[in-house]
């Protein structure tokens, strides 16, 4: 009688232990999950050429638009004559404001005082000067959604001044002579810094 007294009881503290456990098991769930923000695109072209990848080229502009002048030959600058070239910055599907900053290093060119640059928005957007040669604005979300660029275009001028004949001559006569601009070109997001023009 004793043994089978002993055994209930064992019987029933093992029962009472199995419905402990299901009871504390009714109130706990345990759950993995993750969370997804949609990432917001960028996609920059420079005069047509995708630069979204953040890899850093030079690039060329070989498209030079010259004023008529019927006493020197196409494609070709030379005293009497203006010749410009655009660089534009197209943001379109980008879903962030852009700020670009455009520098155009004149500083380090060595010509004659008769050749004299100039930088303008022919677009009618307006960009500021930020340093000696920088030129820097904002392209914000309704222009970008409006499909709007900003083109910038630096215009060379060749003055024909006869005072200079001797050092126009001297770049004239030096075979294949170019007239390289060198042009830096940092685009990045806008986080709403202020941008303050050059004094």
């Amino acid at each position: 009688m004793k043994r089978i007294l002993w055994y209930i009881t064992i019987a029933a503290a093992l029962f009472t232990l199995y419905m402990v456990a299901q009871s504390y098991g009714l109130f706990e769930t345990k759950g993995t999950g993750s969370a997804s923000e949609n990432v917001a695109v960028w996609s920059i072209k420079l005069n047509n050429v995708d630069i979204s990848k953040g890899v850093t080229d030079n690039f060329v502009i070989n498209t030079v638009t010259y004023s008529t002048n019927n006493n020197v030959e196409d494609g070709y600058i030379a005293p009497g004559r203006t010749g410009y070239f655009d660089i534009v910055v197209d943001p379109s599907g980008t879903q962030v404001s852009v700020r670009y900053d455009i520098t155009i290093d004149l500083t380090s060119l060595t010509y004659p005082d008769d050749i004299t640059f100039s930088v303008t928005n022919p677009d009618g957007t307006s960009a500021t000067r930020t340093a000696v040669s920088t030129y820097t604005g904002v392209i914000d979300l309704a222009q970008i959604a409006a499909g709007n660029t900003v083109t910038l275009r630096l215009t060379i001028n060749w003055a024909n001044d006869g005072t200079h004949d001797s050092a126009d001559s001297s770049l004239g006569t030096t075979p294949n002579n170019k007239i390289s601009v060198p042009v830096n070109v940092d685009i990045k997001q806008y986080l709403g810094e202020e941008i303050t023009p050059y004094q």
